[in-house]
C-alpha cells in the first residue's frame, strides 16, 4: 500500500454564503445544482436546498473535475449520485433522491462518457 492510499483524502468542501450564514458543504453530499436566472439551488442527497445569488458557472468550474457534469442550460449534476437515465424521446435523468431531470441531447453524451471513465462497467 502506497503511503497516499493509507492517507485518507480529505472530503472537498464548498462554501456557500447566503446574507448572515456561511454553509459548509461536502461536495459529495450534493446531488445536483439548478440555475434559475441568477439564483442557483444547491440541492444536498439529505434534501437541504440552499439558495445563492451566484450564475451556474461560479460552481461549474471547481466542480467540473469533481465528476459534475452540465447536463443542460441550467442543471450541473453529480454523476456519482445518478440512478438512471433514458434515451430517445425523453431524456430524462433519474437522480438517488428520486428526482428526475430532464437533459439535452448533449450533455446526456457527456453524463455517459464521465460515467464510462468513471466506472469499471461499461454501457452498451
Amino acid at each position: 500500500m502506497s503511503i497516499e492510499q493509507a492517507i485518507p483524502k480529505k472530503s472537498r468542501k464548498i462554501v456557500i454564503r447566503v446574507k448572515e450564514k456561511t454553509h459548509f458543504i461536502n461536495i459529495e453530499e450534493i446531488s445536483y445544482l439548478h440555475c434559475d436566472c441568477y439564483l442557483t439551488t444547491v440541492h444536498t442527497c439529505i434534501g437541504e436546498k440552499i439558495t445563492v445569488a451566484r450564475l451556474l458557472k461560479y460552481f461549474e468550474e471547481d466542480l467540473l473535475g469533481e465528476g459534475f457534469v452540465r447536463v443542460n442550460r441550467n442543471i450541473l449534476i453529480n454523476c456519482k449520485k445518478v440512478k438512471s437515465f433514458e434515451r430517445g424521446g425523453n431524456r430524462m435523468i433519474t437522480m438517488d433522491t428520486k428526482e428526475r431531470l430532464k437533459a439535452s441531447r448533449r450533455g446526456l453524451v457527456k453524463l455517459k462518457l464521465v460515467i464510462d471513465n468513471q466506472t469499471d462497467y461499461f454501457l452498451p
